[in-house]
């Protein structure tokens, strides 16, 4: 066996190891993208899809709806409490001291 040919058997072995590594390699990023991430994926959109507002039923939209509705009974409280403190100074009463302040609108 020559140089020549010891050169070309070396390259043709070089080329098939590199061949079998990227067969390898695809492989098993196949693998793990099928089977690990997409399912992970999926996993965390099915754990979250109730945090996204979708003007509807999940739990973000019930949360915003409930937000909402305490605050218009905060501010209905508020206008209460300021007619009851105005109705008790016309009839000359001093109301007693709030256990908490009012909030300001």
């Amino acid at each position: 066996m020559n140089m020549d040919s010891q050169h070309w058997d070396a390259i043709r072995d070089f080329g098939a190891v590199a061949i079998a590594l990227t067969a390898i390699a695809t492989v098993a990023a196949a693998i793990i993208k099928w089977g690990v991430i997409k399912p992970l994926k999926n996993y965390i959109d099915h754990a979250t899809i109730q945090l996204k507002p979708n003007h509807g039923s999940h739990l973000a939209d019930a949360i915003n709806r409930t937000d909402t509705r305490v605050d218009e009974i905060a501010t209905g409280q508020t206008q209460l409490l300021n007619i009851m403190l105005e109705h008790l100074r016309t009839h000359g009463v001093t109301p007693p001291p709030l256990a908490i302040k009012p909030p300001t609108q």
